[in-house]
């Protein structure tokens, strides 16, 4: 199970980030629609109304890269995602869930030292 985690920062002149419905970027609405997805939260921050964080669940390594590889994804999603903050965004490998009261532990996939 592998976690797409994403930190992004709404910098819209005179404040309009926190005023109104927070808007939702049609990428995110593309990434969440992609059969590979699990699931998907867009939110906002409580401590400041200008940062955004994207949490997206996907089975593997290789569903996440799936989900991005139609055209028309590619071309929203991708430049989307790199608008990020890259040092607190990236794909994460779940090491311990837990749903409805129980703790399941995971047992990682990918090699830590890139081998």
């Amino acid at each position: 199970m592998f976690l797409l985690v994403a930190h992004f920062r709404d910098d819209r002149p005179d404040g309009a980030a926190g005023t109104g419905e927070p808007e939702v970027p049609s990428p995110a609405e593309l990434l969440a629609a992609a059969p590979e997805c699990r699931w998907l939260r867009y939110a906002r921050s409580t401590e400041d109304v200008r940062r955004r964080v994207l949490v997206a669940e996907f089975g593997t390594a290789a569903d996440y890269r799936a989900a991005l590889s139609p055209f028309h994804v590619r071309e929203s999603v991708v430049p989307w995602l790199s608008t990020a903050d890259v040092a607190w965004t990236g794909l994460s490998e779940v090491l311990l869930s837990a749903d409805g009261g129980s703790v399941d532990r995971h047992v990682p996939t990918v090699d830590p030292d890139g081998g």
